[in-house]
């Protein structure tokens, strides 16, 4: 697969541009790490509160398929990364 811009592809790039601060911002203030999981959630419920109707009609099939080719394992890794956020078990297997 071609990578886009160093991401591994334009769906997750976007996702990164347009969203990254405020993930980092919200998983800084948790203070734990956060799993793609976590960051697809994120998107859905922003997507759900501005455009209701993103599940319905052309639309809505646009937008699942874009967030369905979007990498979450590697937007939650930069986002880990920028919110400077580690699994406990990782920093304790360091000391």
């Amino acid at each position: 697969m071609e990578r886009y811009n160093g991401w591994a592809n334009y769906e997750t790039w976007n996702v990164g541009l347009w969203f990254m601060d405020d993930m980092v911002s919200v998983a800084s203030d948790n203070g734990k790490p956060i799993d793609a999981d976590w960051c697809k959630e994120f998107i859905e419920e922003y997507l759900d509160n501005e455009h209701s109707d993103f599940h319905v009609g052309f639309i809505g099939d646009v937008m699942q398929s874009f967030i369905r080719s979007v990498d979450w394992r590697e937007i939650a890794s930069h986002v880990n990364d920028d919110a400077e956020l580690t699994d406990e078990d990782e920093s304790e297997d360091e000391e």
